[in-house]
């Protein structure tokens, strides 16, 4: 719906007006959450006429990004939603791009990397060689320690994480195959964890056209069937920070938690225990 007022930025987690587009900036998909898409209601109430999906992101967890797909997948069943491409949007990131309604990378973006990987880190030979620690497992079924850094994985285990990597790497290829409309095979073709430029992947099929955030925006406006002379609002999410957060932040501690608790321990050990000279004593004591 047309307004009358001329354009305007908003920003904030509030209520659109109608006629209004959202954008949505995506965080690296390394952990397993989505509640920064699906806490935002806004996104998808009838105020918002299409949703722009910002992505700069190389990956992360697959649990991450499948939730983050889905969220996706229940936005477009409401309104139309359009990538755009940062520097980098590969692994979990093209994985999250990959059912919007179109896609938009700019000429050097990073993307693509179609794959999967998986595997472990044994550690146990550093930890009693080196650090002095023991070890009495106690465990029940063949794979109750399959993720356990004590020890490697067995010939049975190796074929199991196997297998659940291969489920995994096809379920990718579907998502892609099914939402850029190209056929498995041709999917295969370019995946197996290969990387493309923006350039490249828009060749392949990966992507549909070349440019930036304003192009996105562009492209939801049509996909919104909204008139180029139609003022619209745009709305952030989340909100960027204001000044007055910024001088919070610019208060705050930078020293992690952990590392002030070190710190305080430091403080009250005599420099001579520590045998460090007085100078570098103080380095213990930055306040």
């Amino acid at each position: 719906m047309p307004t009358n007022s001329r354009p305007t930025w908003r920003s904030g987690w509030g209520a659109s007006r109608p006629g209004s587009r959202s954008r949505t900036t995506a965080p690296p998909p390394c952990s397993p959450a989505s509640g920064w898409l699906s806490s935002s209601p806004s996104a998808r109430s009838c105020g918002i006429a299409a949703v722009v999906l910002r992505i700069d992101s190389p990956g992360g967890s697959a649990l991450a990004s499948d939730l983050i797909l889905r969220e996706v997948e229940k936005l477009r069943e409401k309104k139309p939603v359009v990538v755009s491409m940062s520097d980098t949007a590969a692994s979990g990131g093209y994985y999250i791009a990959a059912r919007a309604d179109k896609i938009v990378a700019e000429p050097a973006s990073l993307t693509g990397s179609i794959g999967i990987f998986g595997g472990k880190l044994v550690t146990r030979r550093f930890e009693e060689e080196i650090l002095g620690i023991g070890h009495d497992t106690q465990k029940r079924g063949a794979n109750a320690d399959l993720y356990s850094s004590l020890q490697p994985y067995t010939p049975q285990q190796e074929v199991r994480v196997q297998q659940l990597m291969n489920r995994t790497y096809q379920a990718f290829v579907g998502h892609v195959a099914t939402g850029r409309r190209m056929s498995r095979s041709a999917v295969e073709g370019v995946a197996s964890g290969r990387v493309w430029t923006g350039a490249a992947a828009q060749k392949i099929g990966l992507v549909d056209e070349l440019g930036g955030l304003d192009r996105a925006v562009e492209i939801a406006r049509q996909q919104a069937h909204l008139g180029a002379g139609e003022t619209v609002g745009l709305d952030f999410y989340p909100s960027p920070p204001s000044w007055l957060d910024l001088l919070v932040e610019r208060r705050q501690p930078r020293i992690p938690a952990a590392l002030a608790d070190v710190v305080k321990s430091l403080e009250k050990t005599p420099p001579r225990l520590l045998e460090l000279p007085v100078e570098v004593a103080r380095i213990a004591r930055p306040f």
